[in-house]
């Protein structure tokens, strides 16, 4: 049996495989025990790495029963690829557990069917969305276990457009930096490999944010030199 540090190291890595990371942390809720008392307390909006964060779901079950949670809850922008291991992990250290995705949702269609004061509203409005108006960001949540193909096959074409939007967002990117005389950046290499894409997870404007970033850093020294860069 491994110690709690290396436990938890294998657990929070992401490049594990989740078997791997639910192996290490049932040992891990061996020693721990059964949580000393109920909190009432929940997260439902946890992001993993299966979109940009750096809990991987058996990182964020273990945070969230060290927060004294006794319920835990996945929504990835656009996946429900954490899903299956945030179950396990919630269910190996006691806690429960409420899985489902977050959409980036344009209210415009839906506005139709309301009157015209209400669409009106929901139309010309800046709402849970900073940048948008008649745009929210909606969470679905609860989803039952054994309807995990039909999920799958409802979000595929919406992760396969903010690939090809993630794609042209990197192209205008480029421009600036090469502009700049920095270091463009290959989308495949330096923006997907980086996130979990190939494992049913989404990339996000994140991932395209910090391969920017460690293009300005490959050229100008972190510190001062970065803040008169910036300016």
């Amino acid at each position: 049996m491994n110690d709690s540090k290396e436990l938890e190291r294998i657990i929070n890595d992401a490049r594990n495989e989740p078997v791997l990371r639910l192996e290490a942390l049932a040992q891990l809720a061996e020693m721990m025990g059964q949580p000393a008392a109920r909190s009432g307390e929940s997260n439902n909006h946890i992001h993993t790495c299966y979109s940009f964060s750096p809990y991987t779901p058996s990182g964020a079950a273990l945070a969230a029963r060290n927060a004294g949670l006794d319920v835990a809850g996945s929504v990835d922008h656009d996946s429900y690829a954490a899903a299956s291991e945030m179950r396990a992990a919630c269910a190996l250290l006691d806690i429960a557990v409420v899985t489902g995705f977050e959409l980036r949702v344009s209210l415009s269609e839906a506005a139709r069917s309301f009157p015209e004061k209400t669409a009106t509203m929901l139309t010309t409005r800046k709402l849970n969305n900073p940048d948008s108006i008649g745009i929210v960001y909606m969470t679905v949540q609860g989803i039952p276990a054994p309807v995990l193909k039909e999920i799958e096959v409802f979000l595929s074409p919406i992760r396969a457009a903010r690939y090809r939007r993630s794609a042209l967002m990197e192209e205008l990117a480029n421009d600036i930096l090469l502009s700049l005389g920095l270091p463009g950046i290959d989308f495949e290499k330096d923006v997907v490999s980086n996130s979990k894409y190939s494992e049913g997870g989404t990339i996000t404007e994140r991932h395209l944010l910090a391969a920017v970033s460690r293009s300005i850093l490959s050229q100008v020294e972190p510190g001062n030199e970065l803040i008169k860069w910036l300016e």
